[in-house]
């Protein structure tokens, strides 16, 4: 039995796609893993306070913004993440009560029906209206090189391109 009476642990699934992540593939959020999200999906990586949010992220969706990052992938899966919201109760409005996980591992769990509820918006998928986002190549450097940069000159970089990328989402 997972917090608050949810019958999953949130740890068992990825902040960023909502899905069954297996214990060899969790990774933690680490600082840059929440730059490379910011930076692919101009919002902030947060909620890790609350007992109702996942504390990890798959192994999957951190190679793909690598790999977006590097340039090596033209984007990931969706265009927009994994929604998390508190839920109002567990009988319809919980995504980890939602779900039956139970008897699933890394070959079988492709089988699993993910709910889409309120408090648990699934990713969407890129289209018309959420284009694939190429990363600045100001942007690259400063995640790439960070180690030497202060954080104080990637956080003002930042938020100039997120500024950019920003006005590109608009639709008319």
């Amino acid at each position: 039995m997972a917090t608050r009476g949810c019958s999953n642990d949130p740890n068992k699934f990825c902040y960023i796609c909502g899905e069954l992540t297996i214990k060899k593939q969790q990774r933690n959020i680490t600082d840059f893993v929440k730059k490379l999200f910011f930076a692919y999906f101009g919002v902030r990586l947060g909620d890790q306070d609350k007992s109702w949010a996942p504390n990890i992220v798959c192994c999957i969706c951190v190679e793909e913004l690598k790999q977006w990052l590097s340039g090596k992938q033209k984007s990931l899966r969706f265009g927009i993440p994994m929604i998390w919201r508190e839920p109002r109760n567990h009988s319809n409005d919980c995504y980890l009560c939602s779900l039956n996980v139970y008897d699933f591992n890394a070959k079988n769990r492709k089988g699993i029906v993910y709910s889409n509820i309120p408090s648990a918006m699934r990713p969407v998928p890129h289209g018309p209206g959420i284009p694939m986002l190429k990363p600045q190549k100001k942007l690259k450097m400063n995640l790439l090189t960070s180690k030497k940069k202060t954080m104080a000159l990637m956080m003002i970089s930042m938020q100039q391109e997120v500024t950019i990328l920003n006005s590109s989402h608009k639709v008319n």
